[in-house]
């Protein structure tokens, strides 16, 4: 699997891969040399790096990441926000930070490769909003997996690229991965660019800004109006811009950020349900239980006993 971190975010994948923001850091800082530079290697800039070709099953997760899924042998079925696709040689499966997912291998013969972005790394490496959108955009007819046809190998050499650097780093590491990425989905775009939602009107530059901003901000009390003023757009303006880019309200957006936030400490943790309320952005727990109940059909800690058994 390979999986692509930036420190400024909290970092909790699975069981065992668990490190916070403050212990990153400080993990990087160890790394000044004597001259008082930093020494930026790909294990500083990225969590882990690997591929698959284990054939267990997923069971329903998701991670507070966007995920680019290439099938290089085998075929794989994955689930997407209650979705199902086949994916086979050639193919690739697109997973926002918020849908949770599931996969399962079909046969014994499979190499998968995982590339994880956050929201932090996607702002810091792609400037295109059309590149970008594959990892935001949920039209209702968006779909998750898709063919790259006649770009298969050139996409496969690129994982594979991405993957032999992040093992064997070089001089520049950081520099050469953040352009193994670009060429990828530059690739990825020319090749089916019709899986590239855009809103078919051209997007005021502040709508991108209100959704970076969400994205690095949700865990805080945000007032949409307030937002809105400081980008210089009227409410409407933005609520109408935001939707037709994500999909769904600001306030949704946030609402959904922070209850899928709160889902993978619930997976991942052992914190109490008001202390994962509070670190979710939430301002009690009776306010969180209740919304959490309205999205999943379950209670936090119900939900958090269900995932452990699986």
């Amino acid at each position: 699997m390979i999986c692509f971190l930036f420190l400024s975010d909290i970092s909790i994948l699975h069981p065992g891969h668990c490190m916070s923001a403050k212990a990153m850091i400080k993990y990087v800082k160890s790394a000044v040399t004597e001259k008082g530079d930093l020494e930026m290697t790909a294990s500083d800039v990225f969590l882990r790096c690997a591929c698959s070709r284990g054939t267990e099953p997923y069971a329903s997760h998701f991670h507070n990441a966007g995920e680019l899924i290439y099938v290089s042998r085998g075929r794989a079925e994955y689930r997407v926000e209650g979705r199902c696709y086949e994916a086979e040689p050639g193919s690739v499966v697109c997973v926002s930070r918020l849908e949770e997912h599931s996969v399962r291998v079909v046969g014994e013969d499979s190499l998968r490769y995982y590339l994880q972005v956050t929201p932090s790394q996607l702002e810091g490496l792609l400037d295109e909003p059309r590149l970008k959108s594959i990892f935001i955009s949920r039209p209702k007819d968006f779909c998750h997996c898709f063919s790259v046809g006649k770009a298969a190998p050139e996409a496969e050499a690129l994982f594979c690229r991405l993957y032999g650097e992040y093992e064997t780093p070089g001089p520049l590491s950081r520099a050469y991965l953040a352009a193994l990425f670009q060429e990828l989905m530059v690739l990825l775009y020319r090749a089916c660019p019709e899986r590239f939602p855009l809103p078919g009107k051209k997007m005021n530059p502040a709508v991108y800004k209100a959704q970076a901003y969400l994205d690095q901000n949700f865990t805080r009390d945000i007032s949409i109006e307030k937002l809105a003023e400081n980008l210089y757009v009227s409410v409407s303006y933005l609520s109408h811009s935001f939707r037709e880019w994500t999909g769904m309200s600001p306030k949704q957006y946030v609402m959904l950020s922070r209850l899928s936030f709160s889902k993978e400490l619930l997976m991942t943790t052992s914190l109490p349900v008001g202390e994962i309320a509070f670190r979710s952005g939430f301002e009690d727990a009776n306010n969180f239980i209740r919304s959490f109940r309205r999205l999943t059909g379950m209670t936090p800690g119900a939900y958090r006993k269900q995932r452990i058994s699986l």
